[in-house]
């Protein structure tokens, strides 16, 4: 017979209490690099609103770059 596992609810760490967490979407948030100047990915304007199929190019680069601003 298997041992009883309980799940590790209440195990919280106490820095998550005074913790404040960011949701980043790359592609929006940040892009480390200009337009491709072939055009082959054909990025949005930035700051335009979000459709199905237009990209603006944030990428983790950029949001690497903005880890001054996130602190």
């Amino acid at each position: 017979m298997a041992p009883s596992v309980r799940p590790a609810v209440n195990l919280v760490p106490a820095w998550v209490k005074d913790a404040l967490f960011y949701q980043i979407f790359p592609d929006r948030f940040c892009r480390s690099q200009s337009p491709d100047p072939d055009d082959r990915f054909r990025f949005q304007t930035w700051g335009t609103a979000p459709d199905w199929y237009g990209y603006q190019g944030g990428d983790l680069r950029g949001i690497i770059e903005k880890l001054d601003y996130l602190q």
